[in-house]
């Protein structure tokens, strides 16, 4: 049996948070600062409310959001951190090593959202930078070789190929190749 954890409105400093739990939770004792008949409200309950953060950022992946020469702390950090740059959602009594254990109980061991396959390594390094492409990269490089094999021999115009000129994305291609296609490196 899976005991969940209560958070208060004094666990966090976000106006829509503390109204969430206010309205929504019930009068208690607050599992991480003692705070006792306060609102509170189970971790899972905050799901909703911390999903579409979630959505702002991803995993820090070569070919993806990162190039193979780049330093991935230089692209990415830890997720709670992200979030607390941008929106200042705990309080400032919330100690930062609890917020990643925290987001771990929110989304709990079962999450699987249909846009996030496998519940998220919360440990890992986060971004907010966009992806490269639309897809993979190895999609959109073999979109582009069969483009050039089957329907234009030459480089295509911007509005022939997607939504972005490939002068704008193949100079990234070219460090990404020898880390997605190391057997055909040789040959760009």
């Amino acid at each position: 049996m899976v005991i969940e954890m209560n958070y208060c409105v004094e666990c966090f400093a976000d106006k829509y948070l503390r109204e969430f739990i206010t309205e929504r939770g019930s009068a208690g004792k607050c599992d991480f600062c003692r705070a006792a008949n306060v609102a509170v409200i189970p971790a899972p309950d905050l799901r909703d409310t911390f999903e579409p953060l979630l959505e702002l950022y991803s995993i820090v992946e070569i070919g993806t959001n990162r190039l193979p020469d780049e330093d991935p702390f230089q692209v990415g950090e830890a997720l709670d951190d992200l979030i607390d740059q941008n929106w200042p959602v705990w309080s400032e009594t919330f100690p930062s090593e609890q917020r990643i254990p925290m987001l771990e109980e929110i989304f709990g061991p079962e999450y699987d959202h249909d846009r996030v396959a496998l519940r998220p390594d919360f440990q890992d390094l986060w971004t907010d930078r966009r992806p490269f492409y639309e897809g993979s990269a190895r999609d959109s490089w073999s979109m582009f070789c069969h483009h050039l094999r089957h329907e234009r021999r030459f480089i295509p115009k911007a509005d022939e190929f997607g939504s972005s000129s490939p002068a704008e994305w193949l100079p990234i291609e070219s460090r990404i190749i020898p880390y997605i296609a190391p057997d055909r490196a040789q040959s760009v």
